[in-house]
């Protein structure tokens, strides 16, 4: 994924002995600016664009022109579509960069932060307390379907940001 200045991306594939970049065809968009790749066994590239990331000085979510954060995939042109992601029918609270993995039998796997379904729980869900200055991270599956995200597993200690997350497919 390349930025092109613009605020718009192009997806390019790279040949791994020269490390010559490749556009393909699709035109530049802004939904193909995603944060991260990971593609699964069926050949399938997924994607997360659009991400709410938290401003400085803040827990709440500051929205970005795509209103929310997306899991796109692309067709083989690289042209880009994809669908909100959700929890509880509600558009996530924020989405950190590099947290997508598909695992071998297609699941997908994202690490976001969403007041309400993480645990251990905020003092006061929907509102942030002086006590709250950290918002948890927590590993979701996500429904290919719909974008509905459902919780795996306790969120992540505060002040421990998960970034990075991948899979071996």
């Amino acid at each position: 994924i390349m930025d092109n200045g613009d605020g718009l991306c192009d997806l390019y594939t790279i040949d791994l002995a020269t490390g010559a970049l490749t556009d393909l065809p699709a035109p530049s968009s802004e939904a193909a600016c995603a944060i991260d790749l990971a593609v699964a066994a069926n050949g399938t590239v997924y994607g997360i664009a659009g991400a709410q990331l938290y401003s400085v000085t803040s827990v709440s979510p500051s929205a970005d022109s795509l209103n929310g954060a997306e899991l796109i995939t692309f067709s083989a042109d690289g042209t880009p579509s994809g669908q909100s992601l959700t929890v509880g029918g509600l558009p996530i609270s924020g989405l950190n960069g590099g947290g997508i993995a598909i695992d071998a039998a297609g699941t997908v796997y994202v690490i976001a932060l969403n007041e309400t379904t993480c645990s251990p729980p905020l003092t006061a869900p929907g509102s942030f307390g002086q006590s709250d200055s950290v918002a948890f991270n927590c590993l979701f599956t996500v429904n290919l379907s719909t974008g509905e995200l459902t919780q795996v597993g306790d969120g992540f200690a505060p002040n421990s940001s998960v970034f990075g997350l991948t899979s071996c497919v």
